[in-house]
């Protein structure tokens, strides 16, 4: 670490697979400017990345994977164990562009205990190979013994490889359906945890990366320990509120996530299947609430592996159509897709895409060679994703995704109801305004900007959220009243639906994601942001009545021992710097307010939700979207954003307000600055 640097190792880590040369760079040029997480991400590949003298590919070996870290990273930071990624992705839909994921875990805090704040793979090498960080030691190996192993039987090979001593390294790999670039092939980690989204997999695959195993035997120095502990306590009682939850939720949050799959893949309770077929719970890195639960079932292997929420429901529904229960196939199906290393929200979209295709007469049996009758058993789910995996027959187009599959074939583009950029539609964008423009204006489907405002004033509160809300209608009310001044920023009846706050409540969510979430690094699955704890709303420890989070700042002040973020506004001001450095990459891969759109079929059929309205009360709604006042929502939000409303770019004056002028000058050299505020 360098000497003065606290909640920081200083060093970044950078393989190049081609040429087999390794080196390190400083962090200490990012980190006032970038923080760590996603922030800094984005910088790295702005830097590496000009698409000069032509565009660069996913799988083109100068697409840098980044893996990076943040100054709570292996702290006593509660929920601090996630670790991000980026690169050019080539799940995204029509283009391959930039986007990221991340995961869960341990695998962030090992490399930090080894000594690397991030590191940077790029190249390709002329055979599969893998990479083990032994503290500074850092080998590029022979992996062609491990090619063709799937996820788990490649960990446990590794470990054996390594001797009994090191089994307690953190191994990131990608299985078969990456090796043989599945589009949303996944990278995975340990038993559960995996950067789903993204075809991450598909770009170690074309890179003959199998794995990155990270040993790490050293410590990460915080700037003022008895500070940190103090305001981490505090953050860990206003997280970990078993006597708020539901009674089916008080022990362990994975029970939710377990749960919630039951209730997004067949719409029933799966807490009799919990109590029957678990077994514990697995809590990533500092975090007390506990999401990946293990499960009494072992797989073909013998096999016990854990899982949590969308990991587990692509074929839920299917099995409970066939038996009319949740049998052992639903978990099992799991267990196929996770060790082969498939996306499971692909699978989520691809497969009723697959037998609606049927259904319709636009494919036969013949055409995809799967006896639909069986849909439902193991032997099914077992021949679809192995066939999608190793690319046999039809799995060759289904292994390009289901848009680019209904390109291949020319048929079924009317039974993509649920893909926007190639992802599978979670979340309506009919129900919330801000859900609309979260999917519009994102590289990749915007899970954690959803969960920024959806925990906040949806799942927390009693009306919209019986299953586990806390908070009445009249405290939703108030949240809203002291963090945007106005019950409007809540209501999304039909009369207030396109309101121009909405615009600003998007910002703020996107802003407070990528900032104080996604960069410093904590886990926003609920504990994050602490807007409406049940006791920082009543105690208002460290909740002010602005919309800004002071809690996350004074962590990170306390890590790196000294006033790195001034306050919790200064902390969204940094989100908004990150979130105008990313639309700038996407500038530069030729994106413009034409490409901020919606599929099809949300201005065409009505849906019904349950959402607030005015006052926060809970209401009901039934529409479909309207394309002129959606456009008009739009202008608000570049408005709001300080873009240029004709192409949705940033503005010179808004990047250089951002401490971006460098590239403002980039964006301005390639022509893609808006002329009208150069």
């Amino acid at each position: 670490m360098a000497k003065g640097l606290y909640g920081y190792t200083g060093r970044l880590l950078k393989v190049d697979l081609t040429s087999g040369k390794i080196d390190t760079f400083g962090t200490e040029p990012y980190i006032d400017k970038f923080l760590g997480g996603r922030g800094m991400m984005a910088k790295i590949h702005w830097d590496m990345v000009t698409h000069k003298p032509k565009r660069i590919g996913a799988y083109d070996p100068q697409n840098p994977f980044v893996i990076m870290t943040g100054p709570l990273t292996a702290t006593v930071a509660p929920s601090s164990g996630r670790t991000e990624c980026s690169a050019i992705s080539p799940m995204t839909y029509p283009d391959e562009c930039y986007t990221e994921s991340s995961f869960g875990l341990h695998f962030g805090p090992e490399l930090k205990f080894a000594g690397y704040d991030g590191m940077v793979v790029i190249g390709k090498a002329d055979r599969p190979v893998w990479i083990f960080i032994d503290d500074r030691t850092v080998q590029i190996r022979d992996g062609r013994h491990l090619w063709g192993l799937d996820m788990f039987d490649t960990q446990e090979r590794i470990w054996r490889d390594l001797g009994d001593e090191y089994r307690k390294t953190q191994i990131l790999v990608t299985g078969p359906a990456g090796e043989n670039l599945v589009r949303s092939a996944s990278i995975m980690h340990g038993s559960s945890a995996g950067a789903g989204q993204g075809g991450f997999g598909a770009v170690w695959g074309s890179k003959n990366l199998k794995a990155i195993a990270v040993r790490g035997t050293g410590s990460v120095k915080v700037g003022n320990p008895e500070r940190l502990m103090k305001i981490s306590k505090e953050a860990h009682r206003l997280i970990y509120r078993p006597d708020q939850r539901p009674e089916t939720w008080k022990n362990l949050a994975a029970f939710h996530r377990v749960g919630w799959s039951f209730y997004q893949g067949a719409g029933v309770s799966g807490w009799e299947w919990l109590k029957k077929k678990t077994s514990k719970a697995e809590a990533c890195f500092g975090c007390p609430l506990g999401c990946h639960i293990f499960v009494e079932i072992p797989d073909r292997k013998g096999r016990y592996t854990a899982g949590k929420c969308n990991q587990m429901s692509w074929y839920l529904r299917n099995v409970m159509t066939r038996y009319g229960e949740p049998t052992d196939v639903y978990w099992q199906a799991t267990q196929i897709g996770d060790a082969l290393g498939m996306n499971a929200f692909e699978m989520i979209g691809l497969l009723p895409w697959l037998t609606g295709c049927i259904k319709e007469g636009l494919l036969t049996e013949k055409d995809v060679g799967l006896k639909m009758a069986d849909i439902g058993t193991l032997e099914f789910a077992d021949q679809l994703c192995n066939m999608i995996a190793y690319r046999k027959g039809f799995g060759k187009i289904l292994a390009e995704g289901a848009p680019r599959a209904a390109d291949i074939t020319g048929k079924g583009h009317h039974l993509l109801p649920h893909f926007n950029r190639g992802f599978a539609h979670h979340w309506s964008p009919r129900a919330w305004s801000p859900i609309a423009l979260f999917w519009a204006t994102d590289s990749r489907h915007p899970q954690t900007p959803i969960h920024q405002l959806y925990w906040t004033f949806r799942m927390n509160v009693k009306g919209t959220w019986p299953q586990a809300g806390f908070a009445s209608e009249k405290e939703v009310a108030q949240w809203s009243k002291e963090l945007f001044g106005t019950t409007k920023a809540i209501d999304y009846s039909d009369e207030n639906f396109y309101d121009p706050i909405h615009a600003e409540t998007t910002k703020w969510a996107q802003d407070g994601d990528v900032g104080l979430k996604r960069s410093t690094i904590l886990c926003d699955y609920g504990p994050f942001p602490i807007y409406s704890s049940y006791f920082a709303n009543k105690e208002k420890s460290y909740r002010p009545d602005t919309p800004s989070p002071e809690l996350e700042v004074l962590m990170v002040n306390a890590a790196v021992g000294r006033e790195l973020i001034p306050n919790g506004q200064e902390g969204m001001k940094m989100g908004e710097r990150f979130w105008n450095l990313e639309r700038a990459i996407m500038a530069r891969e030729g994106r413009t307010r034409k490409d901020d759109t919606l599929v099809k079929y949300l201005f065409e059929k009505e849906a019904s939700a349950t959402v607030t309205g005015p006052e926060g009360k809970t209401i009901k709604v039934n529409r479909k979207l309207d394309h002129d006042k959606f456009e008009k929502l739009k202008d608000a939000y570049y408005v709001a954003r300080g873009w240029d409303v004709a192409t949705g770019i940033p503005t010179r004056k808004k990047l250089e307000q951002l401490d971006l002028k460098d590239v403002a000058d980039q964006l301005d050299k390639g022509g893609l600055l808006p002329k009208a505020a150069v």
